[in-house]
Order: structure tokens, then C-alpha cells, then sequence
């Protein structure tokens, strides 16, 4: 059994009524006579799923009738096989490794964005990545996807990462940008907020954006177990189709003000700082579902070239995507 931190969702019935009033929000899912399906399910933390939170705070997925027990993992797919879990948001390559190893779970959807948002940042007086040699960069985690974005941005722009620059594993988020301050790297990558703080502080200078690099690297898929895609279709299609609108309604020009205002209170962020954050990966909210399986094996190309995969597997057999929105 899995040590969670589980958070029941399922209120604001009053407000909720009186938010659609206000907007004049109407999707096509609210106007349902749905019978209530509870999920268990594990977001991404942060602004990675900042629409998410969104939506479970103003109560769109308690208005199609979802109930979520928000479940706290550092790792959901243990969880998932478990029976602990019934759906999340994970790594793809994360995914594509556990089922190829007999994880009965699926991959029921893309995230909002198939592509992270990592950046490469160089510390104080550093301004390319040509300065970078000979330099310690951090790679967050090794062998995980911020390790290859850090490995292919260097190599494609002239520098070996095994032989120019030292590679030093100098954790995630808060922890990056600490090693960054303190100059024991000479860049790191790093998510979004942390690489616009960075700059905004004077801390440092955004030197590429990875995704540019690593077009084709799939990060980012929502996961199903099998026992809950059987006996729950139901609900797997109706959380697909409530996160997609969520995740619309919030990049509506339209919502832009209370989304920001929510957020930045969300995040405790300055929320001029966090409206530059977000305008900065804005091209990576695609919204789009569909799971690209020639992305599938572009990431498994990326892994095996990198020595954090074997072989390739066929991830077409971990894919299904019945439950997708088709509008």
C-alpha cells in the first residue's frame, strides 16, 4: 500500500451555480444529465497543470458530476497498479517503461501539452551556450526527460555533454534555481516560473527554450488503470472531456483576467511575473488529445540514443483512445 495524501473535492454548489451565471459559460458537458462518477486521480503539481487546478477549484468537474479524490504521489504509477489510484498525469516515458514491463495501465490521452516547457538557464554572466564549456550545467534528475533536453540543446549547439561540460544532478524546480543563485552550476534547466524568475531577479539569463530542440519528445499523457477503464468507461471519457474544456476556457483570451488573478494568488506569485511565465511557453498549450504514436517513437529513439532505454517497444499496444473528445 502506497503512502498518499488524499484531499476530497466536491463542493461550491451555490457558487458553482452562480460562476456559470456570471461568465456565461455553457459547454456542452454542463448541460448533461450525468449519473456522479468519483475518480481518484493524481495531478501534476504547480503551474505544469495550472489549468487543472483551475477547473478543480471553480468546480467545473464537480458541475459535469465528478467527484475527485485529489491523491498527493511523488510517483502515481506504483499507485496505479496498485489499485491505490484510477487515473493521473505522468511522465510519457515514464508510462511507455512501466507497461513495457507489465503495468496494466493505459494511455487514455495526451496532456494539454505534449512538449514541456523546460528552459535552459545560464547563471550570472553567462549569455550563450557557447560559454557553457568547460562549466558545470545541471540536469535536474539523470535519465530522466530535463537530462536528454539539456544533453540534445548542448549537442546542437556544438558542445559534446559528455566531454565540454560537467553534468551535475542538481534537482527539480526550487532546488534548480537555488543551485543557480549559489553559482554551483553555471546553468540548469529548469520549469516555468523559476526560469522567468530567474531573470526577473537578475539571477540569471534564459539561454533556450528545449522544446525547440526536442520537438518530437512526447512529455506529458494522462494514464488509466486497466481495472478502471473496464468498470469505469464512463467516467474516463467524461474527465477527458471536462479537463479538455478546462483547459480551453483558460486560454480564452476572454477568461484571461480571472485565470491570472486565480492563478497568481494559487501560486503566490507577482502576477505581472507569472503573466510573462506563461505568455513565454504559451505555444505549447495545444490542447489537442490525440497521442501522436510517431512522437511515441521519437521519444524512444531519444532515450535509447541516450543509454535510459534498451530497445524500443511497440507503445501502440499501451495506447487507448477511446475516450478522447471529439470536439
Amino acid at each position: 500500500m502506497h503512502k498518499t495524501t488524499v484531499v476530497r473535492v466536491g463542493f461550491l454548489g451555490a457558487l458553482l451555480a452562480a460562476f456559470v451565471l456570471w461568465t456565461g459559460a455553457s459547454p456542452a458537458w454542463a448541460a448533461d444529465n450525468q449519473s456522479p462518477v468519483t475518480i481518484r486521480y493524481a495531478p501534476m503539481k504547480g503551474i505544469t497543470s495550472i489549468g487543472f487546478w483551475f477547473g478543480n477549484a471553480k468546480g467545473f468537474f464537480s458541475r459535469a458530476g465528478i467527484t475527485l479524490t485529489l491523491v498527493d504521489v511523488k510517483d502515481p504509477i506504483p499507485a496505479l497498479v496498485s489499485g491505490d489510484l484510477d487515473m493521473a498525469e505522468a511522465n510519457t516515458s515514464q508510462v511507455i517503461t512501466a507497461c513495457s514491463r507489465g503495468a496494466k495501465i493505459k494511455m487514455v490521452s495526451s496532456l494539454y501539452r505534449t512538449r514541456a516547457g523546460w528552459l535552459l538557464v545560464g547563471g550570472k554572466g553567462i549569455n550563450s551556450i557557447a560559454e557553457l564549456k568547460g562549466k558545470t550545467v545541471g540536469i535536474g534528475t539523470k535519465g530522466s526527460g530535463l537530462d536528454i533536453s539539456v544533453r540534445e540543446t548542448l549537442v546542437q549547439n556544438g558542445l559534446d555533454p559528455n566531454k565540454d561540460v560537467t553534468l551535475s544532478v542538481n534537482g527539480r524546480h526550487q532546488q534548480a534555481y537555488a543551485s543557480l543563485e549559489s553559482g554551483q552550476v553555471a546553468a540548469t534547466i529548469i520549469h516555468q516560473p523559476f526560469a522567468t524568475m530567474a531573470e526577473e531577479n537578475g539571477v540569471g539569463k534564459i539561454l533556450a527554450k528545449t522544446w525547440k530542440y526536442i520537438p518530437d519528445f512526447h512529455t506529458g499523457v494522462i494514464v488509466a488503470s486497466d481495472t478502471f477503464i473496464t468498470e469505469n468507461p464512463e467516467a474516463v471519457r467524461r474527465m477527458l472531456q471536462v479537463y479538455f474544456e478546462v483547459n480551453r476556457y483558460v486560454k480564452d483570451p476572454a477568461h484571461r483576467d480571472e485565470f491570472l488573478a486565480w492563478s497568481a494568488t494559487f501560486l503566490h506569485m507577482d502576477r505581472a511575473m507569472l503573466e510573462k511565465a506563461l505568455a513565454l511557453d504559451a505555444e505549447l498549450w495545444e490542447n489537442n488529445p490525440n497521442i501522436d504514436l510517431k512522437q511515441l517513437d521519437a521519444t524512444q529513439d531519444l532515450q535509447i540514443k541516450w543509454g535510459m532505454q534498451t530497445q524500443k517497444v511497440d507503445a501502440s499496444k499501451y495506447v487507448d483512445l477511446r475516450f478522447i473528445p471529439k470536439q
